[in-house]
């Protein structure tokens, strides 16, 4: 995404980006599995009347938070979509945090996503998934599967 520029390893992040003036943005009434866009990015720094400056620190409210600790955590919030990411980094954004376990939509809402028509419309060979035999105990235990066939991915 950098132009092949290899990206920094989290003990490389300047100390100066962790501190700064911090935004709080408020996703919460988002279904669980939505993906934010780039626009629906700009209509909350709108809702809120912040203009996103270079180095704040975006903290995104999902409403997962509510649920740490419970099961329906990981299956719970949005996601920030790539666009949304972009829209942020190309106004300066550096650390962003959110209360969800991850930046991206919760896995279970990708996997039945990806279980729709869309997929199916990929090309051959556009779609792999990797997945890890049991136990994982280095990459030559992974395994491709490329077409509906798996396939050793180190051989």
């Amino acid at each position: 995404m950098n132009k092949g520029e290899r990206a920094i390893t989290i003990d490389e992040v300047p100390l100066e980006w962790c501190m700064g003036p911090g935004v709080k943005l408020d996703f919460r009434h988002l279904p669980d599995g939505h993906v934010v866009s780039a626009a629906e990015m700009e209509a909350e720094f709108a809702r809120i009347g912040h203009a996103l400056q270079p180095g704040d620190i975006v903290l995104v409210n999902t409403r997962a938070g509510a649920l740490y600790g419970q099961p329906g955590y990981v299956a719970a919030g949005c996601g920030i979509g790539r666009e949304a990411t972009l829209w942020l980094a190309e106004r300066g954004m550096k650390i962003c945090g959110t209360d969800a376990w991850s930046w991206d939509a919760p896995l279970k809402a990708v996997a039945e996503k990806a279980k729709g028509p869309a997929a199916l419309a990929l090309p051959p060979r556009q779609a792999i998934s990797v997945a890890p035999t049991t136990p994982l105990t280095g990459p030559a235990d992974c395994l491709l599967a490329e077409n509906g066939r798996t396939v050793p991915q180190y051989a």
